[in-house]
């Protein structure tokens, strides 16, 4: 696969950049409370909505993006 690829609602171990777009059971498949692969951007909605279904998920992790910015 090609450096420096993209992920958006896939969690490739290739990856250097990952997207989650939103929390339903097919864009979350593979994503897990130990993830430890780098920053997952998401909405601010997604991140309020994240702990209760990663529990112990790192929060730091992740960076949120307004929508439509």
């Amino acid at each position: 696969m090609e450096r420096g690829m993209i992920s958006v609602d896939r969690w490739a171990d290739s990856s250097q950049v990952y997207f989650l777009t939103h929390l339903h059971a097919d864009h979350t498949a593979g994503l897990s409370s130990s993830w430890k692969r780098g920053p997952l951007f998401c909405s601010r909605i997604t991140a309020k909505l994240f702990p209760p279904k990663f529990p112990g998920f790192d929060l730091s992790l992740l960076r949120i993006l307004e929508i439509g910015q």
